[in-house]
């Protein structure tokens, strides 16, 4: 049987992955949210990750997620928490034999830029001799996105042919359209 592994049945054995580990439920809650809010992500700047999540497995769309993430200023502990769950969902697909390694672990954490340390500062001026930001550590931004309404017509179409219940595509896509007015 060919399966593909859109977001609705790659969470479905996700959920199990992580419920095999006996995590709280609020963080099994946060696993499944973020895994969400990369798979909206994906969908408006990876194309055809939105009939295969997989496919968004990659490390230049993790560091564009990670970007755009710091780009949005999204708290940094949230951002490591996404990053985080992006590795344990590599986890699972390389478990299910989707992917052969875990392009989520070449993907660093967010840290707080540094400090500068007036004290070695030039004399006579303020300015320290190095200045880093977190900005400067960002790839280029990913590809324009496409119309939302295309969108969601799409994805509620494909769900509609991989035959789901109409109540669970209602909810995908109120999800997805909650995740695109948030980027508006």
């Amino acid at each position: 049987m060919d399966k593909t592994y859109n977001l609705a049945n790659f969470e479905a054995g996700f959920r199990e992955f992580l419920e095999s580990e006996h995590l709280s439920p609020v963080s099994l809650r946060n696993y499944l949210s973020d895994l969400r809010h990369f798979a909206g992500w994906s969908a408006l700047f990876v194309p055809g990750s939105n009939q295969n999540i997989v496919s968004a497995f990659t490390v230049t769309h993790i560091e564009g997620y990670r970007a755009y993430l710091i780009e949005s200023k999204i708290p940094l502990k949230t951002i490591n928490r996404r990053l985080s769950t992006l590795r344990k969902a590599c986890s699972h697909a390389i478990n299910q034999a989707l992917i052969k390694e875990n392009p989520a672990k070449h993907v660093a954490n967010v840290t707080e830029a540094p400090i500068p340390d007036r004290s070695a500062s030039d004399e006579g001026n303020n300015t320290p001799l190095f200045q880093t930001s977190i900005l400067d550590q960002v790839p280029p931004p990913p590809p324009t996105p496409v119309n939302p309404t295309e969108l969601l017509s799409g994805f509620a179409a494909d769900l509609e042919n991989q035959g789901l219940a109409r109540q669970d595509i209602t909810n995908l896509r109120r999800d997805v359209e909650e995740f695109l007015s948030f980027l508006s």
